[in-house]
């Protein structure tokens, strides 16, 4: 079902933007898997704990819920670690850095831009 609504939407869109004499700006395929992975992030970005997701979605193991399921974006991991500078573990854990610009976020994220993320979920 999903897939037909993005079918129809691409095609409309396709239509307009060849009589605007634009780029058309196309919806990727959409699934409910894809909707489900978006769903556990999203959580896990509001803050819900993870163990009280894992069984929401119904995961016998922790690991497939953190590491399969949840992806976080740069743009979240900046705002987690903006919110932790304020804290006196923070210091303790970076004492000679005065901020996490300093460090450069994807180097603190594994060295690669979006190393939170994985595959094409990207931000799913």
């Amino acid at each position: 079902m999903l897939y037909d609504i993005v079918k129809v939407y691409n095609r409309q869109e396709e239509q307009r933007a060849q009589a605007d004499g634009k780029a058309p700006v196309l919806l990727p395929h959409i699934s409910l898997h894809t909707l489900r992975h978006t769903f556990c992030s999203r959580m896990v970005e509001i803050g819900v704990e993870p163990k009280v997701l894992q069984g929401i979605m119904g995961h016998s193991n922790i690991s497939i819920t953190m590491d399969v399921y949840t992806h976080i974006d740069e743009t979240h991991a900046a705002e987690q670690m903006k919110l932790a500078e304020g804290k006196p573990a923070f210091s303790m854990l970076v004492p000679y850095r005065k901020s996490t610009e300093s460090m450069g976020l994807s180097k603190m994220l594994g060295g690669k831009r979006g190393g939170m993320t994985r595959g094409k979920d990207r931000g799913t």
